[in-house]
């Protein structure tokens, strides 16, 4: 039952270990505006693949003086489509603050951009206007098309956006478990040597679960304005010390008070107030020689030099061990949920949990392309029945950390 009770310990640590990765991403993502670029990037390729050629006829007939003016008459569509989607309608907050107007305008800008969100502020672009010179029925056929490919634009973004959360997820879960020492071996081991201490790290449950709920409920690519964002970078970080400090708190054998970071005297007075495997790094002092106390990089290059098979050893573990944080934190979740399930069953208890409840639907695309081809038609017509399901733009980037 030990071996049970070490196993569910172990993946809630690997949870919690998780979602701190999960907080050093979403402020990698928020600092670096990812979601910002991503989104100007899939609005400029939208624009030249899909609205360029359906207004290109108008546009030759409109703009005269060769293909120079022809692209910078582009050019100025382009930014200002990308201006009009991004930019934050509350003209107030250049008014009521005291930062220059270029600052408010950045802080405000949205980073992201729905399906339904582009459809409501195309009319509102310069490129409209090229686009309603034809007909009614001609401008509801191109929105439709606009609105199909904005979402296959949306949808294959955020499959990019999710592969490359995947990607650093592992990366910052390795860099995590090297710079901090987290060895899974030696956290299995104490888990099965210290009952207290995994029935500690087990009733911490609730604390792992909340945590990582309140990542999740955040948008990890960086959506919302820049002024959101530094909001809530501070709430990340605020986090990430709560949730290591919780940690380091419990007592678990990690840090650099552990191997590698072995002393130079190798007495039995000294090694006590180490890691016991230290004791198979060879001395650099004669024993009883007083060394300086080291710090851990001396210590850990002292055992490089002295035990380089050890160290290899010992990098290997801890980066599979980062490798195996880098799975998320609802992957572990879920593992010490199956576990704890398994353990109930054999004490003669379980109780099932209940799924999550799925969300509403948002606007329907086909009402919105309905209300923009009615108001720039010069007659009233009839209602057409909308034969597509209500679909919710989902934001790209979600981590599964």
């Amino acid at each position: 039952m030990q071996l049970l009770a070490a196993a569910i310990a172990f993946a809630l640590t690997l949870a919690g270990l998780a979602t701190v990765v999960s907080i050093i991403i979403e402020i990698i993502h928020r600092i670096l505006s990812l979601r910002s670029k991503g989104l100007r990037a899939m609005l400029e390729q939208h624009f030249n693949d899909v609205i360029v050629p359906a207004i290109k006829t108008n546009l030759d007939q409109a703009v005269q003086g060769g293909e120079n003016k022809l692209a910078e008459e582009l050019e100025r569509l382009r930014e200002d489509l990308i201006e009009k989607m991004t930019a934050n309608p509350l003209v107030i907050l250049q008014k009521s603050s005291w930062l220059p107007k270029r600052a408010v305008k950045a802080l405000a800008r949205y980073n992201e951009v729905t399906a339904i969100d582009f459809l409501k502020r195309l009319p509102e672009t310069k490129v409209y206007a090229y686009i309603n010179l034809s007909a009614r029925e001609a401008v509801g056929k191109r929105l439709k098309k606009f609105d199909e490919k904005y979402e296959e634009y949306e949808k294959a973004i955020s499959n990019y956006f999710k592969r490359r959360a995947q990607l650093l997820s592992f990366v910052v879960g390795i860099a995590l478990a090297i710079s901090v020492n987290i060895n899974g071996i030696r956290l299995f081991e104490r888990y099965l040597n210290d009952p207290e201490l995994t029935a500690t790290v087990i009733a911490q449950t609730d604390n792992i679960e909340s945590a990582m709920a309140a990542v999740q409920k955040r948008p990890a690519d960086g959506s919302g304005t820049v002024a959101e964002n530094l909001k809530e970078i501070k709430t990340a970080l605020d986090q990430y010390k709560d949730v290591m400090g919780n940690f380091m708190g419990l007592g678990l054998p990690i840090g650099w008070q552990f191997y590698p970071n072995c002393p130079a005297d190798g007495s039995p007075a000294t090694l006590k107030n180490y890691d016991p495997q230290c004791k198979t790094v060879p001395r650099s002092l004669p024993e009883g020689a007083a060394g300086k106390k080291s710090s851990p990089g001396g210590g850990i290059l002292r055992t490089v030099l002295k035990d380089p098979g050890g160290f290899l050893t010992w990098l290997f573990v801890v980066i599979i061990t980062g490798t195996l944080i880098g799975l998320g934190g609802p992957f572990w979740f879920d593992v010490a949920s199956k576990l704890g399930g398994i353990r109930r069953k054999l004490s003669g208890d379980g109780n099932a949990a209940q799924p999550a409840q799925p969300s509403k639907p948002d606007d329907d695309p086909d009402t919105v392309i309905e209300k923009i081809t009615a108001g720039s038609a010069s007659k009233p017509a009839g209602k057409r029945t909308s034969k597509r399901k209500k679909t919710k733009s989902k934001s790209p980037d979600d981590s599964s950390s």
